[in-house]
């Protein structure tokens, strides 16, 4: 394969239809809608949904709280350190480690259903 660029081993190349910064649920409900694709990439598998929910095992926080961030790229949450470790050996560390995984996701997000009108 010839890459127009050079490039690390583990480094990630890609072209994407959406800015990869957007929040999973809402990236994932786009992609849908637009071109009938449920996206299933190393970035949608280890990126969480929600901070009330483990992105490892999906457990659900109890309401009001929330499960700690992952203090790198702050776009996956765990109920615990065995959850986490998981994850990271899952494949978390590839999207974690990416440079455009380092944003601040933001706190209020759009309804889907607005995506779906």
């Amino acid at each position: 394969m010839f890459l127009p660029v050079s490039a690390r081993k583990g480094e990630e190349i890609f072209i994407t239809y959406i800015d990869t910064t957007v929040p999973k649920l809402l990236r994932k409900a786009w992609l849908y809608k637009s071109f009938n694709f449920w996206c299933n990439c190393l970035r949608c598998q280890f990126e969480g949904d929600q901070p009330t929910e483990c992105s490892n095992c999906l457990k659900k926080a109890e309401e009001p709280k929330q499960f700690p961030a992952c203090s790198k790229c702050k776009r996956a949450w765990y109920c615990g350190v065995k959850c986490q470790r998981e994850a990271w050996k899952k494949g978390h560390k590839v999207i974690c480690n990416a440079p455009h995984s380092q944003v601040t996701v933001p706190t209020e997000m759009v309804s889907l259903s607005q995506l779906f009108t």
